[in-house]
């Protein structure tokens, strides 16, 4: 009954307009010209039509009493025979437009006020042209509504930017189109119709990325209108396939379990014409997967060059040689580490490596590649020497399992991080101790250590530590001398697991370093790593534009349910490129991000991967980036730098 009557009462005002030949947004000098003009025209005296007379003082009258001017017997008479004493052709219907162009509220008795226009008539009256596919003329009703009328709530202002854009749309005006569906979106942010319109529209304009993120929105608000999830879900498959072919160089399919690491082979300035070396233009990758083996690539022609098998377990751990030579070591939770040779024609196995009583976490070598160490969840590490093979030290002393080990910089110290609160740091050279004895125990606090480092010139150790539970959790670095084994420094800041670490290549000389940080709170975070002033640190840049919401603990991947705390956006990796202006991170969204390193503003948002991503590697020229992904593949990524 109500939609009826409105319905009528914005019929009759167009007709009113359009007998009086005046657009909807005329101002009042208009009107009053216009009206004086008609009272001319047709008034009876000089032949005009009686009928037409009075339809003229009819509109006048009830677009006076409709649009807010004085009715009759308010002392403003409409109507009165012409020429009679005291004509009084009354108060504009529209006013003039305020310069901000926003509606105002009526200012009784001043000349030349704004007038409260009753919006939803004109707006009526543009859906009406829309429908009948007068776009321009829908627009035209649209902007008046807009100029002049003032809404009661956000929520009718954004219906009608959202109509005025899809008018925009159908007359083929992208640009403002775009722009009334964001600041629809903008009034009204849990209005999931206007970011699909708005992502409908970024299709168009071939704005990706824009496109993407928008729909992915809409997704998540329109969860209970399903006769917009398929047009919503259709338009997200094209923006994501348009990234995908923009950005993605290749898709490397081969693997029968998810791809936990990636790594490139390196090249070396120690060996002239190493493997490295010669192999530069074809940019080889290796990756390791669940189902216990290692494949290589080439990254130049996406081909799989050789498949390592051998191991019986899934592969924990990898890393190339630093010296370039296409030696790799792996390590599987098979408690077994193997030593391969790789060439471009051929692979093949140089040793099994056996010495611990449970699985392998972690292999690393030291700086020059003539050792390496493997690190293991029976709480101990050994050092091998590469060549022979032979154990050289045997490190034991922690209560928990190994998660990492790392070697100083000039490789006579080395450094394990356990569950068991601590890190350990052992003398190889015997420089202080017997070779392969404990020097310090790194402890403060009562949280797990989950990942160590050395400062890149070695006077420092970093430690990331987790401390579980409901009651006073954390999730801090430490910052210890390397020497006198003391903590100089403590950094809070991560409200869940920190999960990677990755150091600045172009300060390795400098007196202080740039550490990037990744974690399970979906947040980027930039450190100042120096020893001065003492105590506690922040810190200096963050991201958390992707981070979401908290899951729930039924949302969070398997690998994750005993994870305290984990949001949308978890991040798993992250990397600066060799030459540091940039960092890429990735994880539970599917989504590889590149990032300014100067300020985190994000540059490039790469999708592709329908599982969560483990890990990342730059290419030594910093021109694409390799993602690895539980959804058994990995991805080689343009890096499209300004």
């Amino acid at each position: 009954m109500e939609s009826a009557v409105k319905s009528r009462g914005a019929m009759r005002l167009k007709k009113a307009l359009d007998f009086m030949g005046l657009p909807p947004y005329a101002s009042e000098s208009q009107v009053r010209a216009r009206y004086r003009e008609l009272l001319r025209l047709n008034h009876p005296d000089k032949g005009g039509s009686p009928d037409e007379f009075r339809r003229v003082q009819s509109c006048y009258k009830f677009l006076l009493e409709r649009l807010g001017g004085q009715e009759v017997g308010s002392g403003a008479e409409v109507g009165r025979t012409p020429g009679a004493k005291g004509e009084h052709h009354g108060p504009a219907v529209a006013p003039k437009r305020d310069p901000v162009g926003e509606p105002q509220a009526i200012r009784q008795g001043e000349e030349d006020s704004q007038q409260v226009v009753v919006s939803s008539d004109l707006k009526d009256l543009g859906d009406e042209a829309y429908g009948e596919g007068e776009y321009e003329r829908a627009v035209e009703y649209y902007n008046a509504a807009a100029a002049y009328s003032r809404f009661d709530n956000l929520v009718n202002y954004a219906e009608l930017l959202y109509a005025r854009a899809k008018a925009h749309l159908a007359a083929g005006n992208e640009g403002k189109a775009v722009s009334d569906a964001k600041r629809s979106m903008e009034a009204r942010p849990i209005w999931g119709e206007a970011y699909a319109l708005a992502g409908q529209i970024q299709l168009k304009l071939e704005d990706w990325l824009g496109a993407r993120a928008t729909l992915e929105k809409a997704l998540q608000l329109l969860r209970d209108q399903r006769d917009l999830l398929d047009a919503v879900r259709a338009d997200l498959a094209v923006a994501c396939k348009a990234i995908e072919e923009k950005f993605c160089v290749s898709s490397l399919r081969g693997h029968a379990g998810e791809v936990v690491q990636v790594s490139f082979l390196p090249e070396s300035a120690l060996i002239p014409n190493s493997l490295g070396s010669r192999l530069k233009a074809e940019k080889i990758i290796a990756t390791a997967s669940l189902d216990g083996t290692l494949r290589v690539w080439s990254c130049a022609s996406g081909a799989c060059l050789h498949t390592l098998r051998g191991h019986s377990a899934p592969i924990s751990s990898f890393q190339w040689c630093p010296d370039g030579s296409g030696t790799l070591v792996s390590a599987s939770e098979d408690s077994m580490a193997k030593i391969w040779q790789i060439s471009r024609e051929s692979c093949r196995l140089l040793r099994t490596i056996q010495g611990h009583e449970a699985g392998l976490t972690h292999v690393a070598f030291d700086k020059y590649g003539s050792m390496f160490s493997t690190s293991s969840e029976d709480g101990s590490a050994c050092i091998w020497d590469l060549e022979t093979g032979l154990l050289l030290h045997r490190l034991e002393g922690h209560s928990g399992k190994l998660n990492k080990g790392a070697f100083h910089p000039g490789g006579r110290a080395f450094v394990t991080a356990s569950d068991d609160t601590t890190a350990k740091v052992w003398d190889l050279g015997g420089d202080v101790e017997d070779a392969g004895g404990c020097i310090h125990t790194l402890e403060w606090g009562d949280g797990q250590v989950k990942d160590v480092e050395y400062t890149p010139d070695g006077r420092f150790i970093l430690m990331a530590t987790r401390k579980a539970g409901t009651v006073s959790p954390f999730f801090r670095l430490l910052l210890f001398s390397s020497v006198s084994g003391r903590i100089c420094r403590w950094f809070d800041g991560h409200s869940a697991t920190i999960t990677c670490l990755s150091w600045n290549p172009s300060q390795l000389v400098a007196e202080w370093a740039t550490l990037a940080t990744s974690s399970l709170d979906g947040t980027l975070k930039l450190w100042d790593i120096r020893a001065e002033p003492t105590g506690s640190g922040s810190y200096s840049l963050e991201s958390d534009e992707a981070q979401g919401r908290a899951l729930k603990p039924w949302e969070k991947p398997k690998l994750f349910e005993d994870i305290e705390s984990m949001f949308e956006g978890a991040l798993f990796c992250v990397a600066y490129s060799p030459d540091g202006e940039y960092l890429c991170a990735a994880g539970l969204d599917n989504h590889v991000r590149i990032f300014d390193s100067q300020t985190l503003e994000q540059v490039q948002d790469c999708c592709g991967h329908s599982g969560w991503i483990r890990s990342l590697a730059w290419a030594d020229d910093g021109s694409i980036v390799v993602s690895a992904s539980s959804d058994g593949t990995a991805r080689i990524w343009n890096v499209l730098k300004p």
